[in-house]
């Protein structure tokens, strides 16, 4: 056999070593996480066994939450100016809706699948070119994570000017 002994049964498994075909690590050695002799799948960062090509590869830990203003004043100084939702830069966060209502439920602004950091997700306090009132308006934002998962998000931002 593969160890020298006359008449013996160890052999070569598929890690290259040479075992007998009953010794627990016949096979174990070369096996990666996912149970694949040779195989390339790893722990990830977020503790999921994925090959390192898997574009969710270190992305299904990322703690990501979206964050919504609760106000902005659309008064040309460059800060705060436009109404728009922020979250880490390494997600990618497809907009499927974006709505803004005002108090008696008009459509002031719409927008539809948009990523997330597209210059055009936000809203500029304007309705037909026009500036709207200061008051309290309210938002529905509809998301999709990397993962798939769909998220939403109602509630109120105050504009002041």
């Amino acid at each position: 056999d593969c160890l020298g002994t006359p008449n013996g049964t160890a052999i070569i498994d598929d890690c290259g070593d040479c075992l007998e075909p009953n010794d627990p690590d016949f096979n174990q050695d070369c096996v990666d996480c996912l149970g694949t002799p040779n195989g390339t799948a790893i722990i990830d960062d977020c503790g999921d066994c994925l090959e390192p090509s898997d574009p969710i590869f270190n992305q299904g830990c990322l703690d990501c939450s979206l964050y919504i203003p609760n106000v902005f004043t659309p008064n040309g100084d460059s800060q705060n100016d436009d109404f728009r939702i922020y979250s880490c830069p390494e997600q990618d966060i497809e907009v499927i809706e974006f709505g803004i209502y005002d108090r008696w439920g008009s459509l002031m602004f719409s927008i539809q699948n948009l990523r997330l950091n597209d210059s055009e997700c936000q809203w500029d306090g304007r309705y037909n070119s026009y500036e709207v009132a200061p008051g309290v308006y309210t938002y529905k934002v509809s998301t999709q994570l990397q993962s798939g998962k769909i998220t939403t998000h109602i509630g109120t931002v105050f504009l002041i000017r």
